[in-house]
């Protein structure tokens, strides 16, 4: 199974995915960084934390026992509403860039 990087790396990661450079590209970090700042702001206001281990009441789901015990407690609605929580917030900074 593929891990994540942490949160904090993943906006590079979009980045370089989608506009790679060579070699190190600080202007395209910065702007990715950029871009991705006012999401997670935006969110830790909401939510309190981008951290998925906070946001789930400590079930660190890398482990199969903690799997089984996220899916008896039906705390994937949690995620379905962060992950509805998010798109509202990406919509929202969208429409800001188009005024």
């Amino acid at each position: 199974m593929r891990r994540l990087p942490p949160p904090t790396q993943r906006p590079r990661l979009i980045f370089n995915q989608h506009f790679p450079k060579e070699g190190n590209d600080r202007e395209g970090i910065n702007a990715a960084y950029a871009l991705v700042h006012p999401f997670i702001e935006e969110f830790k206001r909401e939510k309190g934390t981008v951290k998925c281990l906070d946001l789930l009441s400590g079930y660190n789901l890398q482990s199969l026992e903690r799997q089984k015990q996220f899916r008896g407690k039906n705390l994937r609605d949690r995620c379905f509403g962060y992950v509805r929580a998010s798109c509202g917030i990406l919509d929202r900074i969208m429409e800001s860039w188009s005024m």
